[in-house]
């Protein structure tokens, strides 16, 4: 008798989430200003006007916001190619992109801030705890010791 499972292959979860998050770095990429909403969907807008609200703190947070954009597109080759160091720069990205959701919650952005930070904490959580996918990025570096 042969058993199902029903649990998803890490190297299916992390191909997705790559193609998810450079499709967002792509967005971001050419995502202006002025369109708020499009901003707010993709959870980069909110900031522009925080410099009133926080002084110093607003530039400095515009600039990892579009860093973080910026750093999806290159955390997603790692991703595809299965590097071992991958994981630990997508939990980088992850956290960095926890911080600017909870300063655009403080900037008074709403809902999608919420979203996107309970899917920065949701990828950060899986690529930290889940064990498929740690042995999924380990075993690329036994393969290639051998």
């Amino acid at each position: 008798m042969t058993k199902t499972f029903n649990r998803i292959e890490p190297k299916m979860i992390v191909l997705t989430l790559a193609t998810l998050l450079f499709a967002r770095g792509l967005l971001i990429l050419f995502a202006l200003d002025s369109s708020t909403a499009w901003s707010n969907l993709l959870g980069i807008g909110g900031l522009a006007t925080s410099n009133t609200q926080f002084g110093a703190l607003g530039p400095i947070m515009r600039i990892a916001q579009l860093i973080e954009g910026r750093l999806w597109l290159i955390v997603a080759f790692p991703l595809f190619f299965r590097l071992s160091w991958g994981r630990d720069v997508t939990i980088l990205v992850a956290g960095l992109g926890i911080a600017i959701q909870v300063f655009r919650l403080f900037a008074g952005s709403g809902a999608f801030a919420v979203v996107w930070l309970v899917i920065f904490v949701g990828i950060a959580v899986l690529f930290y705890a889940e064990p498929g996918i740690k042995t999924y990025f380990t075993q690329n570096i036994s393969s290639a010791e051998m």
